[in-house]
């Protein structure tokens, strides 16, 4: 039986400016990656011109429009990164 725990955590993104005022009634566009670790992993574009399931460290996004909001706790995990 695994001891270690690992927090896992959503980060949600806004991916527009518009965000500011839609969050205010409950909508938006917003982006996510779940982070595990010291590893980010989202799905969608990256480099390379391709897409798919890609890492980055948490919270570092790389384009200036997408903006870091929040950060929401889902529980812990007993998986090693290997299994991850």
């Amino acid at each position: 039986m695994r001891n270690t725990k690992t927090k896992v955590f959503l980060n949600v993104y806004d991916l527009s400016p518009l965000n500011y005022y839609l969050h205010t009634f409950g909508i938006g566009l917003y982006h996510t990656g779940v982070e595990i670790g010291l590893t980010e992993y989202y799905f969608g574009y990256h480099e390379g011109n391709s897409s798919g399931i890609a890492t980055q460290p948490p919270k570092m996004v790389p384009n200036e429009q997408i903006k870091y909001r929040m950060q929401i706790y889902l529980g812990d995990t007993q998986f090693s990164m290997f299994e991850i």
